[in-house]
């Protein structure tokens, strides 16, 4: 029970951080440079073992930071971030802290919610490294995110004095297109999904959408026409209607000033009159104890894109 409470708790903070749009630096972090290899064409399952293991070639100097920029480099790990280990281990169970530990690195998907994780341990001097890697498979959590399934595969190794580990879903997929790094980023993704995939479904663009973003932990789910969360309020009932399709990719944990929609209309509706009604009827702090500043809607043919958030002010 601990530990679940660890991870609503864990949650609950990276609710904080990801309010609203999101605003975060990149330093081109989608480019694969030449000779890395995440240069390598991936169709298949992922081999883990052998991918960490051309990692720790690469860097045998133990850089974690380089280890990091080359990780998420390569398509299977465009979304895993960096996870502040001061109070949790994630992956692990709620009272688990590995002894003899120098320094280390820790990365998540929390996109996917499957759980897949790496770590680089740099020990101590004198720390037996087979302890290490005994301690962290008999702690190891594998429904840690996922209750329900977890992840199914699971890879250690010792490589110039560091231990490398890493608990995954051996159906990673490679992630390929733009990332979002803030809400604003949806609407060039948004016409280049469209333009691929014109006949979409609303729901697989949502999903998309999901996939394809580092600012939020965000959700896809199927819309109905009627009270649709984002609009009206309580002294306001409002009732979106008049689309034939509609998906919504919305926070996992509230509060939370981000919400997003996408919406198919008939062929012969007027989008841009639709997204105007969208707009008029928008309540910015629909989420009561919070309030966004910024609304943004797009129209790509009979397609609508819908979305709430906060954006800083330039200066």
């Amino acid at each position: 029970m601990k530990k679940y409470i660890a991870l609503l708790l864990a949650l609950a903070i990276i609710a904080s951080i990801f309010a609203g749009c999101g605003n975060k630096a990149t330093d081109d972090s989608n480019a694969v440079p030449t000779g890395s290899p995440a240069q390598e064409e991936i169709t298949g399952p992922i081999d883990m073992e052998a991918f960490l293991k051309e990692i720790a070639k690469a860097n045998p100097e133990g850089n974690l930071e380089k280890i990091f920029s080359d990780i998420v480099k390569n398509p299977y790990f465009r979304l895993f971030e960096k996870e502040n280990t001061e109070w949790y281990f994630p992956g692990m169970n709620y009272d688990f802290k590995p002894a003899g530990v120098k320094d280390l690195l820790c990365i998540t998907d929390n996109v996917s919610r499957k759980g897949s994780l790496v770590y680089v341990f740099v020990p101590e001097e004198g720390t037996d490294l087979k302890k290490l890697e005994e301690s962290l498979l008999a702690n190891a959590d594998p429904k840690w995110m996922d209750w329900e399934n977890g992840t199914d595969g699971t890879v250690s190794f010792v490589a110039d004095g560091k231990l490398y580990f890493s608990m995954y879903d051996t159906n990673m997929k490679p992630i390929t297109g733009k990332i979002a790094e803030k809400a604003r980023d949806f609407v060039e993704i948004f016409h280049d999904y469209l333009a691929a995939h014109p006949e979409a479904k609303m729901t697989d663009l949502a999903e998309y959408f999901v996939t394809h973003q580092k600012f939020n932990g965000l959700a896809s789910k199927t819309v109905e026409p009627g009270r649709i969360a984002g609009f009206g309020g309580f002294d306001k009932d409002v009732e979106i209607t008049g689309f034939a399709e509609a998906a919504g990719f919305v926070p996992l944990i509230s509060p939370n000033l981000f919400i997003g929609y996408v919406f198919r209309l008939d062929p012969s509706a007027d989008a841009e009159a639709f997204a105007k009604m969208l707009k008029d009827n928008a309540n910015l702090s629909w989420n009561v104890c919070m309030t966004a500043n910024t609304i943004i809607t797009e129209t790509d043919g009979n397609v609508v894109l819908f979305m709430m958030c906060n954006e800083e002010t330039e200066k």
